[in-house]
């Protein structure tokens, strides 16, 4: 079989900017730098995002067509983050004078900019041309050597420097050579594991028991040097962090990212936001998409998604609860400690609804629920109340009573901490009574203290306890109103 020609160029830009590219590839391809960009060099029938990453892959460097628009593109910010992890040269050929994304200045901020702006489109690219065209040539001799990865091509052009640098020590000494050796070596090593150390931290913090605001605060700065160290899973929990704090645009982003390095967990999580419409519109068919193609490779963590799936009778389907528990049983070992819990607190809670299914044993309900706030402590208050409810239904009211007085009590500690969740929880249980003494006042603050941090759920509930009143709060309606009005601004359907 014939050796599959490699392009010179990969052209990435917003299909709004079309003409320049056209231009571009133009110019390129009349002085002998061949181009790959979309869609002319996807074939027929070819999967779009499959040809994208492997014409990334085969080319020697990326063209990013710099504008409004693909400043906008999360496509344009795809290929730009696979090019940059891959060790690929990045050009980027300004067009606008607007202020680059956060997410752009995380990959370019140290790259060589041609700017555009000051000259004729014609005149510009052919100066991008030339630019490239010297760039090249430095590539081209890197890729004589055969199966050169990014990195590696990296660490060729830092050769000669390096080799210069032992020769001087070898004059200098022996002893110095030797030190800077044993140096080298430990320093290697200590960045090597410096990844995989991180991504340990941050997890431990991530699972902390009260997700308190120090405890996220550390997660989020491990988890982001864990990342800078292409550790995929670092973006699901990233992703995560920034789903307790309602920011599911950051959340999507950091899942996007995680899927373009390889991590199911995030391609699993970016399709739960698809499931439920959270900052995206609402797609069952994207979501099971991701589901399918995680457990296709293996993913343990599926089995929990696809089970909800079936759980919940998505596109109209009968309710499949033992097709539901099957999933659960098998996602319930994974190492993910909230998605091992998750599994064990919907096993147990088909268990103790489905009471006419006999193929399970309802009486391991109560382990399930233990088992669950022994893996992430987090859902002492869940669990709790999970385990309440099992008691009603068995008729003990003392024992019900008793857990929604300790599920309580653990979302006042983790209010404490900073939770706004927790914060939430403790106020519907002053609004309700529910393990304490109802107290409106009570609930109003606690409301008002997470909707003050911006969330749009209490922001919600405060307009809940303005328009009912019921003798908790006054009853205003004018509050009420602008209180809804204040969630919905900031994307509470």
């Amino acid at each position: 079989m014939a050796e599959e020609l490699r392009p010179d160029v990969f052209i990435s830009y917003s299909t709004k900017n079309l003409d320049v590219a056209e231009a571009i590839v133009k110019e390129f391809e009349a002085n002998g730098i061949s181009c790959w960009y979309a869609p002319r060099n996807i074939m027929p029938g070819e999967e779009w995002v499959s040809a994208i990453t492997h014409g990334l892959e085969q080319c020697k460097t990326l063209v990013l067509i710099y504008t409004d628009e693909s400043n906008e593109s999360r496509q344009v910010m795809n290929e730009v983050a696979v090019a940059f992890n891959a060790g690929k040269t990045i050009v980027p050929f300004r067009l606008t004078e607007s202020k680059m994304s956060s997410e752009f200045e995380y990959y370019l901020t140290r790259v060589h900019w041609l700017d555009g702006t000051n000259k004729s489109h014609s005149e510009s690219i052919v100066e991008l041309r030339k630019y490239v065209g010297i760039l090249l040539s430095d590539v081209d001799h890197l890729d004589k050597t055969p199966n050169l990865t990014g990195t590696e091509k990296k660490r060729s052009r830092k050769k000669k420097v390096l080799s210069a640098a032992i020769i001087a020590l070898i004059f200098a000494g022996a002893g110095a050579l030797l030190l800077f050796i044993v140096t080298a070596i430990v320093l290697i090593f200590i960045a090597a594991g410096s990844g995989p150390r991180n991504l340990k931290k941050g997890i431990e913090y991530y699972n902390s028991e009260y997700h308190g605001t120090t405890d996220n605060d550390n997660a989020r700065k491990y988890l982001e040097k864990a990342s800078k160290k292409n550790e995929a899973d670092a973006y699901y929990y990233l992703g995560m962090l920034d789903e307790r704090d309602y920011d599911y645009e950051s959340a999507k982003s950091n899942y996007e990212k995680g899927m373009s390095k390889g991590s199911d967990l995030a391609k699993l999580e970016l399709g739960y936001l698809y499931e439920q419409g959270l900052g995206v519109s609402p797609d069952l068919n994207v979501a099971k998409q991701y589901y399918d193609e995680a457990l296709n490779n293996g993913c343990l963590e599926a089995n929990y998604f696809e089970g909800n799936f079936l759980l919940y009778g998505y596109y109209g389907e009968a309710v499949d609860n033992q097709g539901a528990m099957e999933y659960l049983i098998k996602s319930k070992d994974s190492e993910v400690k909230k998605i091992a819990a998750d599994s064990y607190n919907m096993i147990a809670t088909i268990a103790t609804n489905v009471v006419s299914d006999e193929s399970f044993d309802t009486s391991k309900v109560l382990n399930y629920y233990l088992k669950a706030e022994e893996l992430y402590p987090y859902y002492q208050g869940k669990c709790n109340e999970n385990i309440a409810g099992f008691y009603l239904i068995e008729g003990d009211d003392s024992k019900s009573e008793e857990a929604y007085k300790k599920a309580f009590d653990f979302y006042m500690a983790s209010a404490e901490a900073g939770d706004d969740d927790s914060i939430i929880n403790a106020g519907y249980y002053y609004q309700y009574g529910i393990g304490c003494e109802p107290d409106g006042e009570k609930a109003m603050d606690l409301y008002r203290k997470a909707a003050d941090n911006g969330n749009p759920v209490a922001m919600t509930n405060v307009g809940t306890l303005y328009e009912l009143g019921n003798g908790l709060v006054k009853k205003d309606p004018d509050k009420a109103y602008e209180w809804y009005k204040n969630a919905a601004d900031i994307g509470n359907s």
